[in-house]
């Protein structure tokens, strides 16, 4: 039997295949776009790779037939503000349909589980000194964060009326390699920015921005997180936050990543924009139910994830003159 993990060839869907991989767990890794990303060292599980559209029904059943599928994580979804704000029909066809397309299958062919991945941009509204509970109010006022809230009202629903077993996990600000084509921009996070401009030697001179505060979530720590709640056998939590649990500055990203990159010529004043042009300053995620129920672990803080990132660059020979930076 195996687990159909979609979005696999992205940044969360890829980490979650390796995490699956070293869990034992045989995978379908399964995405609407080719996979160009080193294949994954996979021992004696199995790993089939899938180029399919989750919005055509006909194609997932036979997917799900032929290898057996018992449950899916799900992390497809068309990401952040920027991307979602010019298609909201777009958006809605793959934050919302396509997560009720994999639900009425879970249905159909009884899975065991379905973990539906959210984002912390469902709270659009909280206390930027407080922390966000599961149960806080649910606050979306931008075309990404209402559509993938309605996600998670399809998960619930499904599990109320049709007893499908599901779990909604939320992240905020996700970040860490591997790294996927295409521009570099603002809208991907403080970290990712900063490293970058610093990998590639060049100078940043922000005069504001360093007091904008993000509840970082390194990638290796949901997907871990991911493949907890899909493997638990049985859950009293229906939903999970996951983040490192702090807050952290630009300042203090900025502070880190010159630690990791010596000599980086970065610099950055006091204030909130450009950062909050784009993102809202929201409180940071409360994890003690993902801790109690899935026995999850934050391992990558903010200055061991830059470590293992920069390790996996240099790995991975990534050639940086090849990211355009804004």
């Amino acid at each position: 039997m195996s687990v159909l993990v979609t979005g696999a060839a992205g940044i969360v869907g890829y980490n979650t295949v390796i995490q699956c991989v070293e869990a034992g767990i045989d995978v379908v890794a399964y995405d609407r776009l080719e996979c160009t990303l080193n294949p994954v060292e996979t021992g004696s599980v199995k790993v089939d790779w899938v180029q399919g559209d989750l919005n055509d029904w006909a194609h997932l059943l036979e997917t799900a037939k032929k290898y057996n599928v018992e449950g899916v994580i799900h992390s497809a979804a068309l990401p952040n503000v920027s991307s979602c704000r010019p298609v909201p029909l777009s958006a809605t066809q793959i934050n919302v349909l396509a997560t009720q397309n994999l639900l009425e299958l879970a249905r159909h062919l009884n899975w065991r589980r379905v973990v539906y991945v959210s984002t912390g941009a469902v709270f659009q509204s909280s206390n930027p000194d407080g922390f966000i509970k599961e149960t806080d109010s649910i606050s979306p006022d931008n075309v990404y964060g209402t559509t993938k809230y309605m996600g998670e009202l399809v998960t619930n629903m499904y599990h109320k009326t049709y007893g499908v077993d599901s779990c909604t996990v939320r992240a905020s600000w996700v970040w860490g390699p591997p790294e996927l084509p295409g521009k570099f921009d603002l809208s991907r996070g403080p970290v990712r920015h900063y490293l970058m401009s610093a990998l590639r030697g060049v100078e940043v001179n922000d005069p504001t921005g360093g007091d904008f505060r993000a509840n970082l979530t390194y990638v290796k720590d949901l997907a871990n997180a991911l493949v907890l709640a899909y493997q638990k056998q049985s859950l009293t939590c229906r939903t999970f936050n996951i983040s490192n649990g702090k807050h952290y500055s630009v300042a203090e990203v900025v502070a880190a990543v010159k630690k990791v990159v010596p000599g980086a010529a970065i610099n950055v004043g006091p204030g909130l924009a450009p950062w909050s042009d784009i993102h809202v300053l929201r409180g940071s995620f409360d994890i003690t139910p993902a801790q109690q129920e899935l026995g999850f672990e934050v391992k990558y803080h903010l200055e061991e994830g830059l470590a293992d990132y920069v390790k996996w660059l240099v790995d991975h020979q990534v050639d940086f003159s090849s990211i355009e930076l804004k």
